[in-house]
C-alpha cells in the first residue's frame, strides 16, 4: 500500500484523576418513580477507587451515592446505581447528575463530570399506537418481497394497533407515478437513501419481520403521554379533518402531522410485479412541513384544514383515510399517532380528562369534561352548578355509585366532575355525561 489516509484522530492529554459522567437511565418523559441509574468511566491516568454521585431536580435537595472499594483502570466504566429514587411530580424538571469525590479527592477534568436534561413527568399515560412509515415504489423490486412476505401479513394481523403511512418514492428508474414532493421532504426529514426503508416511531427499522415484531412490540409496551382524537368529513372532492391534540406532560417543539392516506390504490402500477398498493399517501396538511408548536399539558389543541383532493392522486374519495401524529423536532421520536373517524359533520366535541382507558391516575383527581361548544339540558333549560351532578353518573368496577359533586363554568362548556373522597388504587371507575344540547 503506498498512500495511507488518516480521519477522525482526536489528541488530548489525559489528567490523572479524572471521572466522567458518560450516561444516565433517565428518560425524557415518564410517569412513574424513576430509579437512577448510568454509568461513569475512569477518563484520566490514576485508578479511580472511590466516587460519589449526586443528582438533584431544579436546583434543589442534593442526592448523593458513594461508592467505594473499585478498581477502574483507564476507560474501564462503572455502572451505578443511586440509592434515591427520583420521585415523579408531574411539570418539567430541570435534572442534573454529576461525579465528585473522586478517591476523595478533586476531579482534575470538571468539564466531563455532569450531565443536565430537561425531563417532563406526565399526569398520565395511554396506549401507544406504534407509528410506521415506509418508504417504497412500485418500480422498486425488493419492495415486492418486503410487502407480500413482511408488511402485509403484518397487516393482517396488527392493523388495527398501529398506524401506518406510505411514501411512494420517484426511484430506482422512473419511480412511482404516485410520487408527490411532499413524500420527498419525509424521504429528506429521515435521509432516505434507498427503498424499502422502513421508520417505526421515527427510528429506521431493518425489513425483516423479526425487526419489524420487534419494533412493534417496542412500540406497544411504550406508555404514551398524549392523546389524540380526530374527525374527518367528505364533501365532493374537498376533505376536512378537525385533530384534536391533548398531551399529559409538556411538550416543547413539536410538530402535529395529518395526513390523507388512501387505503388502496391500483392507478400506480409500474415494474415491479405489485398490482394493488396500501395507505398511499395523498396529501399533507397544511404540507408536509405540518404545524410546529408547542403542547402544555392538560390543554387541548384543536386544529381543522380543508383540501380539495381534486389536485391529487385520489382514485376514490370514499376510501380516504386520515392519520395524524405528533414528531419530536430535536429527536425525530414520535409521542403518538392516530387515525380520524368519518363523519357526516362536527358535531360538538366531549373531550374527558382522564381519557377512557388512562392509567396513573391520582386517586383524588377530579374528572374535567370540556365540550366544544356551550351546552344546555335536553329541552333548553340551563344547567348550574345545582342540577349539573344530575348529568353525571360515577361508578365503581363493580357498578357501585361513587360520591361526587360537579360544576359547570359560565361559559357553560366545562364540567368539573370532583369525587368526594379518595378513590382506591388499582380500581377502575367509569364516569358518563347525560345527553346534553
Amino acid at each position: 500500500m503506498d498512500l495511507w489516509f488518516i480521519d477522525n484522530i482526536v489528541l488530548f492529554v489525559r489528567e490523572n484523576l479524572d471521572a466522567g459522567m458518560q450516561s444516565v437511565s433517565v428518560p425524557s418523559y415518564f410517569l412513574e418513580n424513576q430509579t437512577i441509574s448510568g454509568k461513569v468511566a475512569n477518563e484520566g491516568i490514576e485508578t479511580i477507587t472511590s466516587f460519589d454521585v449526586n443528582w438533584n431536580l431544579n436546583g434543589e435537595e442534593i442526592n448523593t451515592t458513594s461508592y467505594s472499594g473499585l478498581s477502574l483502570e483507564t476507560s474501564q466504566t462503572y455502572n451505578f446505581t443511586s440509592d434515591q429514587e427520583l420521585v415523579a411530580v408531574p411539570g418539567s424538571h430541570d435534572f442534573k447528575i454529576w461525579v465528585s469525590n473522586v478517591n476523595g479527592g478533586i476531579d482534575q477534568n470538571p468539564l466531563n463530570d455532569t450531565i443536565n436534561k430537561t425531563v417532563g413527568v406526565a399526569t398520565q399515560s395511554l396506549q401507544r399506537s406504534p407509528f410506521f412509515e415506509s418508504f417504497t415504489s412500485s418500480t422498486c423490486g425488493p419492495c415486492t418481497g418486503f410487502n407480500n412476505s413482511v408488511m402485509n401479513p403484518f397487516i393482517e394481523q396488527h392493523g388495527e394497533e398501529i398506524t401506518l403511512i406510505k411514501y411512494q418514492m420517484n426511484w430506482p428508474g422512473s419511480g412511482d407515478p404516485y410520487y408527490t414532493p411532499e413524500g420527498g421532504v419525509r424521504r429528506t426529514y429521515y435521509g432516505v437513501n434507498a427503498v424499502p426503508m422502513l421508520y417505526v416511531e421515527g427510528k429506521n427499522v431493518s425489513t425483516s419481520a423479526g425487526a419489524v415484531n420487534n419494533a412493534f412490540n417496542n412500540g406497544m409496551a411504550d406508555p404514551a403521554f398524549v392523546a389524540i382524537e380526530g374527525l374527518h368529513t367528505i364533501d365532493g372532492n374537498v376533505i376536512t379533518v378537525e385533530a384534536d391534540i391533548h398531551p399529559y406532560v409538556n411538550l416543547y417543539d413539536v410538530t402535529v402531522h395529518i395526513v390523507v392516506i388512501e387505503r388502496l390504490t391500483t392507478g400506480n402500477v409500474g415494474s415491479n410485479g405489485e398490482t394493488e398498493f396500501h395507505h398511499v399517501m395523498m396529501k399533507m396538511l397544511p404540507d408536509a412541513h405540518g404545524t410546529t408548536m408547542d403542547l402544555p399539558a392538560g390543554i387541548s389543541t384543536i386544529l381543522t384544514y380543508s383540501h380539495d383532493m381534486s389536485s391529487t392522486f385520489v382514485e376514490e374519495m370514499d376510501d380516504l383515510m386520515v392519520a395524524i401524529f405528533v414528531q419530536d423536532n430535536n429527536t425525530k421520536g414520535i409521542f403518538q399517532a392516530a387515525y380520524t373517524e368519518e363523519a357526516a359533520g362536527f358535531p360538538a366535541s366531549v373531550m374527558f380528562d382522564p381519557l377512557p382507558g388512562s392509567t396513573g391516575v391520582e386517586t383524588f383527581a377530579d374528572v374535567i369534561i370540556t365540550l366544544s361548544e356551550p351546552v344546555s339540558m335536553v329541552g333548553g333549560a340551563e344547567i348550574t352548578d345545582a342540577n349539573a351532578a344530575s348529568l353525571i353518573t360515577f361508578t365503581e368496577t363493580e357498578g357501585d355509585a361513587f360520591p361526587f359533586t360537579a360544576t359547570i363554568n359560565d361559559d357553560k362548556t366545562v364540567i368539573t366532575v370532583s369525587p368526594e373522597g379518595l378513590m382506591d388504587s388499582y380500581t377502575s371507575y367509569t364516569v358518563l355525561l347525560d345527553p346534553v344540547e
